[in-house]
């Protein structure tokens, strides 16, 4: 069975657009990532706690419900 709707595309890559001249050397935008890289740093560890907790329960709560099937994996 086949998709009527197929796209057809180019196989080449369009270049790659010049870098903007409006940035500038200003030290304020480097402290400003720095800055923004800092925060996400310290909500980093958090972050993966919260995600490993709730991974935890998931697995908690698959386990529960696979023990009252008597006949192994659904």
């Amino acid at each position: 069975m086949a998709d009527v709707n197929w796209r057809h595309g180019s196989l080449v890559t369009p270049p790659t657009p010049e870098p903007p001249t409006s940035v500038g050397d200003d030290p304020a935008i480097g402290a400003l990532l720095d800055e923004a890289e800092n925060i996400i740093n310290a909500v980093g560890p958090e972050v993966r706690a919260e995600v490993d907790a709730a991974e935890q329960e998931a697995r908690r709560q698959r386990d529960t419900r696979r023990k009252w099937w008597p006949f192994g994996k659904r």
